[in-house]
């Protein structure tokens, strides 16, 4: 007789069902990659704000960084990571091209002495000056500039060239190794300045957007000499309304009748420029 015939049990028709199967592909949201994307979007947002590109600079960083970290986590998206590090890369891209305008800008309103503008600048002659001697004082103009140690009031800044010293070539190049030296015919000269933003944004200014430039005895603006130089002053620093920046300006002057030419200060491109004897 052959045995019966055997069946699987059948399953109990009472238990719930299981959970449903994961979608495939479906990964948990890479967080880390989120504040990565956060950090450069903002970031290549106020790196074109010159008031505020520093901080945009460093978000950008911090984003790069943080979308790096992400694509290392497992189990997670890496669409964020590489969507952070896009970002950032092309917000130091766009930076730096609003950073080189916002210069050019700067530098191109200094050397334009014709410029025709209302702002108001008042000339703090200092009493002793006033009670000189020597002779008339300064109205800041090329024939007539001011006297050295004259502060020079702006809107934002505080400006106060305190003296020029001449023929410092060999102690720039000594700073400067492979930098190149003055063209031909011309010196470096260091002018000694102080700078205080007295302006009320909050996120502060940079000094660079006071200009400092030399003018020859025929009216000619030399370039901005792009050396480094001993006790120069920091003109990318971030001042907040009320501190101050002291320190040495690298100009381009002639050898010959170097004396003769004066410093032309512009504190921000909308302003009248203005004036300073060199000795």
């Amino acid at each position: 007789m052959s045995s019966p015939e055997t069946y699987p049990a059948h399953p109990n028709p009472y238990l719930p069902p299981g959970p449903p199967a994961a979608p495939p592909g479906n990964k948990p949201l890479n967080v880390l990659g989120l504040v990565a994307v956060i950090s450069a979007g903002v970031g290549l947002i106020l790196a074109c704000v010159p008031a505020v590109m520093v901080v945009g600079w460093v978000l950008l960083v911090v984003g790069f960084v943080l979308g790096i970290v992400s694509l290392f986590r497992p189990g997670r998206g890496k669409a964020l990571g590489i969507s952070a590090l896009i970002v950032s890369v092309v917000g130091t891209i766009v930076g730096f091209i609003v950073f080189i305008v916002v210069v050019g800008f700067a530098f191109a309103g200094l050397a334009s002495s014709a410029a025709d503008d209302s702002s108001e600048v008042v000339i703090d002659v200092p009493a002793a000056t006033q009670s000189s001697a020597a002779g008339p004082v300064g109205e800041g103009t090329i024939d007539n500039p001011l006297p050295l140690g004259t502060p020079i009031i702006t809107e934002d800044w505080e400006v106060t060239v305190h003296g020029v010293a001449f023929d410092q070539t060999e102690a720039v190049m000594a700073v400067n190794p492979y930098g190149s030296p003055p063209a031909e015919g011309f010196q470096y000269i260091l002018a000694d300045v102080t700078m205080t933003y007295t302006g009320d944004a909050a996120e502060g200014m940079m000094p660079l957007w006071v200009g400092i430039a030399y003018i020859t005895a025929s009216g000619k603006t030399t370039e901005t000499a792009a050396v480094d130089a001993p006790g120069e002053m920091d003109r990318l620093a971030n001042l907040l309304p009320g501190d101050t920046a002291t320190g040495a300006v690298v100009l381009l002057a002639p050898e010959v009748g170097a004396e003769d030419g004066v410093i032309a200060v512009r504190s921000g491109v909308t302003t009248d420029m203005v004036h300073v004897a060199v000795q």
